[in-house]
């Protein structure tokens, strides 16, 4: 805890003007500034020492990302985040830009994956699908670990095989009922099990896709937490 003290803010202060206040911008800015850079030279000096303190204060990191406007500090709070990898044993944490430096030549995208525990993340057909491609994957545990996922939403983009597209007949799933012929219906399976054949890897014949719409339950109530400081007066439905 700190005191900054300046002699251009003054002494009878409304909440209006702390809103406004063009002095207290500047030095929110530089004060965020301070402490995000002071936080990464900690993990990069001393990472136990940062874990530790990761592990107590990571919400409020999650929260930083949510609610700040300035999208520099979005990513500079991005950088302080960290996860559980595919490519790490269980307990050993990793951040974006070690996951960025990993990176395959031709791969653009981060993979993450949500799960209650890195077991149930390893047995999931999602992750069969990238484990297949080698792909680095990071396993989010925690419900506030969905600040990752705030701002995009799933794109049916092909997903490769072999590099041979998996869900080509993917628009089939646009279609009603009464739309599917016999012959979409037949080529369809067909090509799934063309696919069983050509890979062990590719093992399940079907798999669901998520469309992120809006916050889950755990933000559409979190503030509501922080209001009432305390978790144990309401019940996720």
């Amino acid at each position: 805890m700190g005191v900054v003290d300046s002699e251009d803010i003054p002494l009878n202060l409304s909440r209006e003007m702390l809103q406004n206040n063009p002095v207290l911008r500047k030095l929110r800015k530089i004060l965020t500034d301070k402490v995000l850079s002071f936080l990464l030279n900690e993990m990069k000096k001393d990472s136990e020492k940062y874990e530790d303190f990761y592990k107590q204060y990571s919400i409020f990191l999650k929260e930083g990302i949510v609610t700040q406007v300035d999208h520099s500090e979005k990513e500079e709070i991005a950088k302080l985040m960290l996860f559980e990898s595919s490519n790490l044993k269980a307990g050993v944490l990793t951040n974006l830009p070690e996951y960025c430096k990993r990176m395959q030549e031709d791969q653009k995208e981060i993979y993450y994956m949500f799960s209650p525990s890195r077991q149930l993340a390893e047995s999931s057909p999602y992750y069969e699908l990238v484990r297949s491609q080698n792909k680095e994957v990071l396993f989010l545990y925690e419900p506030a670990d969905e600040v990752i996922d705030k701002y995009s939403y799933f794109v049916a983009a092909p997903i490769l095989l072999n590099g041979e597209r998996v869900n080509s007949l993917n628009a089939i799933w646009t279609l009603q009922p009464k739309d599917v012929t016999k012959e979409m219906h037949e080529t369809f399976f067909k090509q799934l099990a063309k696919q069983q054949k050509k890979s062990e890897a590719f093992q399940r014949p079907c798999y669901t896709i998520h469309y992120k719409v809006g916050s889950s339950t755990f933000f559409s109530t979190y503030f509501i937490i922080r209001m009432f400081h305390s978790v144990k007066t309401l019940k996720a439905l």
